[in-house]
């Protein structure tokens, strides 16, 4: 199972600080599409609580149509 996190801060820091944070969307979308060149099979793609609109904006573009190797 995966379970991204739009932030790649420690897991225990996420939690101390109160609030989600929103990491890098870019870099998520990115990592994203990489996995699902990786795993085609994988058609559901999301996020954590930190995830917003402009994540999954960059997650859409990245995983839309993998390109099979």
């Amino acid at each position: 199972m995966l379970r991204p996190n739009a932030s790649a801060m420690d897991k225990m820091v996420l939690c101390s600080i109160g609030h989600p944070e929103d990491g890098d969307p870019e870099n998520l979308g990115m990592l994203m599409g990489e996995l699902a060149r990786r795993y085609p099979h994988i058609d559901i793609w999301g996020g954590c609580g930190g995830t917003r609109e402009k994540h999954l904006g960059h997650i859409a573009r990245q995983v839309g149509k993998p390109v099979a190797n």
